[in-house]
């Protein structure tokens, strides 16, 4: 199954926060980070529901994947063969209102 991966605005945002953030401290930790988050985020093409569900929400399904300290929630829209990629959320914070 393939699908496109689509970035909303707000998780743009988020990952280029959180890579500004850690590149403050150590820049090549935060170029290492994106490559392994855009690596990530490329398997949903083929796989868009390895992620773990996370509660229903009025908008949708959501899922999650991991990577290091940071979450990845996207939704699949399988009727489109979609996936959007909804935030980047640090774990350690409560999670988002997707």
């Amino acid at each position: 199954m393939d699908c496109r991966v689509l970035w909303t605005e707000r998780a743009l945002q988020d990952l280029n926060e959180v890579l500004a953030f850690i590149a403050e401290g150590d820049p090549l930790a935060a170029e290492r980070l994106g490559t392994r988050m855009l690596n990530q985020v490329r398997m949903l093409e083929l796989q868009p529901e390895i992620g773990k569900f996370v509660k229903p929400h009025p908008r949708g399904e959501y899922r999650r994947l991991v990577q290091g300290n940071y979450l990845i929630y996207y939704k699949h829209l399988p009727d489109n063969q979609r996936v959007e990629i909804a935030h980047i959320w640090h774990g350690a914070r409560r999670p988002p209102l997707i």
